[in-house]
């Protein structure tokens, strides 16, 4: 049988004759009071919702059959039924934060969208009334500070009327947000405990039995949801009081109140597809709580205390659980709890081209989490003056991977990444827009009609940009397309932006809102063409022609890949053909057809690697792949789900070129499961966002048994969990597991340090090309592992007989430093660069104040930090091995390498490109860095100097004439030549040979 899916354990399920019945909602409250309400009260009003609990009539239909109805047959009948049973506490849960009734409405229907929305991922067993609760109070609180922000803007907090029904003064109206706020923001671990116990009144003893954990659990939870909750009201200048408390009670009189028919009938009508926008936004980054399902169900004297009874949280002991069982025994401590994620301030002011303000732009960015399927959050719009001020909800694995983007019609957006939002405000600019518009033709010029055109990214590409790009574009478009540091929008579905639409009739399409002066990523798919990838340059001047394009000749050693096409803002994509691959997937020991795996496919030989196609097996097995270039061969690759135990496999699909059929049958081989998780060295807490490969090593005796060509992985990189899990499928024999922590992306700040090769485990690595590649292994298919900008691995030899195996990765976070980067004037400098400031591969960093923070070092491996401000010439090298105390790189002038380019009768060579690298880019990576981007051409006298930061890099010169590698030989320094700050090292005369 199949493995089960990755994931962390399931939590042990209570019975269901075991569980306590669902109570009744409905019962209404004492009428609120504003002023403080005495601990006594608060004891006979929980144990009034408890002794008024009463198991409800068992209905006709359930939840989750009601639900079911509408999802399927579009049921309204069903549906409506769902809202009335529910609507009361939905209700009370929005009225309870909200003042304005109209704001209500939009939450109640928002809460039920929603729950449309989840419907399919519900747990089938567990009732509706606790979530909905949940969801409800969550999208209420949002509502609220939008409606806040949208007063402010308009002006009206300061003169607006508190009519009777806003219940206490400001600050306690005030005050009771914060509550809110904070409440809604801790993690459901700490919440539900602390609502069951302090406000339901169930012992430990029940509440553990309610979520289906132990009591030494909940212990544990309810004192660290204290302290949290207690330190995240003093941050915000809030303390705990009864009077603040009792402001919650307002609530309940909203406790009592069924909606109205029209509101039940406009959330009918919003679940057909006819909410409004306001309703729609609601919606979006609402749904936290799937822990309420995974748990036991919250019963619904749970929400009524939620509605209307004043916190007593337990500071001190808590009439409500007195009558709390005895611990039997002492319980161990609670584990250190895993820090939440802040929450991220984020404001400024949006321009337009002529850098004045532009008022009602939209900032957007990504819901948390939404990397696999992105949808856009709208967070504000800006005021008269262009501002804006926002909070982004915290995410999961790296809060600050996300982009902030401000969009307005008619303009192009702009937007910054979260990480480096080093400013107490930003300001973003939108430029005039450039319309994309094309049309699709086959080679007959005849036009593709229902042609999916998609914008996969798009990044600004100013002219000087540009410039960088072309001029290496010969040598290999993909490293063109880095060469230089570009701002890509790398989820335009995530800012709102158009992404996707579909050709016409006549094959014509069009993209508005992308802007002037970007590069775009386009893809075109339909099943009788090519799947392709292109770039477009919205410049109207640009013209693709002036671009040399790769070829065998131009990229080094000859590895030609050709580039993607390029075309101008308005163009005609010639479509080629595609040749259909169809065949079935099956089990190669019993002939089972395996469904759902999936197929890619595309010719054999140079290829841009955007271009290919993919599809999946149905029920049978069998799959049609449409979207691959006629060839009469076809790279076909199989990728199982992980977890299933199949190996991925590949093989050539051969016919006659053209648009009949090739039939490519595949049958798959089981291996072993490999189960494990990722953890930090010194805490033992999960690492989540790792990503984990595997690869078989020479001497796999399976390997050669099955006569694998080569070694397919399946679905590449297995990224870790909240609970640092993976899962993945590997060979039985020797193989080797690799990790790399926190990865997404081209853009790396790893906080763990490189990993280091075990004693025992030197005898399989190859070290001899250490100053290139790093540690390596020999794969099973004779390629070279690398284990340079890993942080973890391990050899492992499952067998044939085992099921499956459970590893566990180690990341070591290693030290910490923290220093200045001060200008010759000894002051701190500003705009300075940073490079390698984390292990493996790490993101260049612009400082804003001159302070920096290095992570991950190693007392035993120094590492090189390299500072640079390439505007002034200036540069700093500093060496950090974690045990310094505030260390300062104090910056130099650079310095640079001259020399000649002589013939072989010692002529000069004019017009050459002399290029520079570093010999040791594992140990100088921050140098290689810049050194890639640094040229100089050789004059009338066939000199040449190039300017670079000073440091104990070793620079090697190289030249190119035409694009064209030149064979040189000179009497360089092998390892390279070192450079002086403010001085320059002549290599003398390099001679060009015959």
């Amino acid at each position: 049988m199949p493995a089960s899916p990755t994931g962390p354990p399931a939590r042990s399920k209570i019975p269901r004759a075991a569980r306590p019945a669902p109570r009744q909602c409905g019962w209404s409250f004492p009428p609120a009071e504003v002023t403080a309400v005495p601990r006594p009260a608060l004891a006979v009003i929980a144990s009034t919702l408890r002794q008024s609990a009463r198991p409800p009539a068992e209905p006709a239909q359930s939840d989750h059959e009601l639900l079911a109805a509408f999802v399927a047959d579009r049921d309204e009948d069903a549906f409506r039924a769902l809202v009335a049973r529910h609507g009361k506490t939905v209700l009370a849960a929005c009225r309870q934060v909200l003042v304005d009734p109209a704001d209500a409405d939009d939450a109640f229907q928002a809460t039920f969208l929603v729950l449309l929305k989840k419907a399919k991922k519900l747990d089938g067993a567990a009732p509706l009334g606790g979530w909905l609760f949940g969801v409800a109070h969550r999208i209420a609180v949002r509502c609220r500070a939008d409606a806040h922000r949208r007063r402010v803007r308009e002006g009206e907090a300061a003169t607006r009327a508190r009519t009777a029904a806003e219940g206490p003064d400001l600050s306690w109206r005030e005050a009771a947000a914060v509550l809110h706020e904070e409440l809604n923001a801790l993690a459901d671990k700490y919440r539900l405990p602390l609502l069951l116990c302090s406000v339901q009144g169930l012992t430990r003893d029940e509440a553990a039995e309610q979520l289906g954990t132990t009591v030494g659990a909940i212990r544990g939870q309810l004192e660290r949801g204290r302290v949290l909750l207690e330190r995240r009201l003093k941050r915000r200048g809030v303390v705990l009081s009864a009077g603040l408390l009792a402001v919650l009670v307002g609530g309940s009189r909203a406790a009592g109140t069924f909606p109205s028919q029209g509101l039940v009938n406009a959330t009918v009508r919003a679940a057909g597809g006819h909410a409004g926008a306001g309703v729609v936004a609601l919606t979006h980054g609402a749904f936290r709580m799937t822990a309420v399902l995974k748990y036991a169900a919250l019963s619904a004297a749970l929400i009524l205390g939620l509605l209307g009874t004043p916190f007593a949280l337990g500071w001190g002991r808590s009439t409500a659980s007195a009558d709390e069982k005895p611990a039997a025994s002492k319980a161990p401590p609670a584990a250190p709890p895993k820090s939440d994620a802040a929450r991220i301030s984020v404001k400024g002011t949006v321009v337009g081209p002529d850098g004045k303000p532009v008022a009602g732009a939209v900032i957007r960015t990504m819901a948390p989490g939404g990397w696999d399927s992105p949808t856009a959050v709208e967070l504000t719009t800006t005021d008269a003056n262009g501002a804006f001020a926002a909070t982004l909800d915290p995410a999961p694995g790296r809060p600050d991977f996300r982009q902030v983007v401000a969009a307005k019609a008619g303009f192009g957006p702009d937007w910054v990444w979260v990480r480096d939002l080093t400013a107490a405000a930003i300001t973003l600019k939108l430029v005039a827009d450039v319309p994309v518009k094309g049309r699709v033709t086959d080679l007959q010029g005849k036009p593709v009609a229902g042609t999916k055109v998609q914008v996969r990214s798009l990044s600004v590409a100013p002219p000087d940009y540009l410039k960088k790009v072309w001029e290496a574009w010969p040598r290999g478009p993909e490293l063109a397309m880095r060469h230089a540091e570009k701002k890509e929008l790398i989820a335009p579905v995530s800012a709102g932006l158009p992404h996707v639409t579909t050709t016409g009739a006549d094959g014509t399409f069009e993209f508005r809102g992308i802007g002037r002066d970007r590069l775009v990523s386009l893809r075109f798919e339909e099943s009788a063409i090519e799947t392709v990838g292109c770039r477009v340059v919205t410049d109207p001047a640009f013209d693709p022609k002036t671009v040399s394009q790769p070829t065998p000749a131009t990229m080094p050693g000859g590895a030609y890949t050709p580039g993607p096409e390029l075309y101008g803002p308005s163009f005609t994509h010639t479509a080629k053909p595609s040749q259909p691959v169809v065949g079935t997937v099956t089990d190669a020991a019993t002939g089972e057809p395996l469904a759902g795996v999936q197929v890619n496919g595309n010719v054999r030989g140079p290829r841009w690697c955007e271009n290919g196609a993919m599809t999946r097996t149905d029920a049978k097995g069998a799959f049609r792949l449409t979207g691959v270039a006629k060839a009469g061969a076809v790279e076909v690759v199989v990728l199982p789900s992980p977890g299933r135990s199949y190996l991925a496999a590949s093989t050539t699909a051969t016919g006659k070129a053209g648009l009949t059929e090739i039939r490519a049958d595949v049958k798959l081989v089981r291996g072993v499961v490999v189960k494990g998780r990722v953890v930090e060295k010194a805490t033992g807490e999960p690492v989540r966002g790792a990503a984990v490969r595997y690869t078989p090593l020479s001497g796999n005796t399976f390997f050669t048994a099955n006569k694998f060509e080569r070694y397919v992985e399946s679905g590449g990189s297995h990224i870790t969990d909240a609970d640092g899990r993976f899962q993945l499928d590997a060979l039985p024999g020797t193989g080797i597991l690799f990790a790399q922590g926190e990865t997404r992306g081209r853009t790396l700040r790893i906080p763990y340090t490189q990993l280091r090769v075990a004693k025992e485990d030197l005898p399989r690595a190859n070290l001899s090309s250490l100053d290139v590649l790093g540690p390596t292994f020999l794969a099973a298919d004779r390629h070279l592992v690398t284990l340079h900008s890993q942080s973890a691995y391990k050899l492992i030899d499952p067998k044939e007989t085992e099921p499956s195996v459970e590893v566990t990765l180690t990341f070591d976070r290693g030290l910490t430093v923290s220093g200045t980067v001060v200008g010759p004037d000894g002051e701190p400098a500003a705009g300075v660069t940073a490079y390698e400031l984390s292990a493996c591969y790490d993101t260049p960093q612009k400082l804003a104040d001159g302070s920096f923070t290095a992570l991950a070092l190693e007392p035993e491996h120094p590492r090189t930090l390299l500072f640079a401000d390439s505007a002034k010439k200036l540069s700093a090298v500093l060496k950090l091995n974690g045990t310094e105390k505030k260390p300062v790189a104090k910056l130099q002038p650079w310095g640079g390498v001259s020399g000649r380019l002589l013939d072989a009768d010692g002529k000069p060579v004019v017009g050459a490109t002399a290029h520079v690298y570093v010999k040791n880019q594992i140990e100088h990576m921050a140098f290689g860095t810049i050194a890639r981007g640094t040229t100089a051409t050789t004059d009338a006298a066939g000199t040449f100097t190039l300017e670079l930061p000073s440091g104990p890099a070793g620079y090697i010169v190289f030249f190119t004439e035409k694009n064209k590698p030149v064979r040189t030989e000179s009497r360089a320094a092998p390892g390279g030549t070192v450079v002086r700050p403010g001085a320059v090292s002549d290599i003398g005369d390099v001679v060009k040979p015959e």
